[in-house]
C-alpha cells in the first residue's frame, strides 16, 4: 500500500482499476481505496478485525468483520 500513498486521489481512481488486492494498509489508505472504487461505480467489500478497520467497513458496500477476536467496533461497523 506504500505505492498507493504516493498517488493523488485522481491518480488512485485511475490506478485502482489495475490493482486486485491491497494488504496491510493504513486506515486512511483503506478509506481512499473504498472511495476510489465506489467513485468508479464498483461494489466494494472490506474485511477487517480491528478498530482501525471500522471506518472502511462502514463506508464499504459490504463490511466483513473477521474472526472471534475481532473487536466489537469492527463487528458493529460491518
Amino acid at each position: 500500500s506504500s505505492f498507493i500513498d504516493t498517488l493523488s486521489d485522481e491518480e488512485l481512481q485511475n490506478e485502482i482499476k489495475t490493482i486486485s488486492i491491497v494488504a496491510r494498509s493504513k486506515p486512511d489508505t483503506k478509506m481512499r481505496i473504498v472511495n476510489a472504487l465506489q467513485n468508479n461505480g464498483e461494489v466494494v467489500a472490506v474485511t477487517g478485525d480491528g478498530i482501525n478497520d471500522a471506518p472502511a467497513l462502514s463506508k464499504a458496500d459490504v463490511g466483513i468483520a473477521m474472526g472471534i477476536s475481532g473487536t466489537e467496533v469492527s463487528k458493529s461497523a460491518a
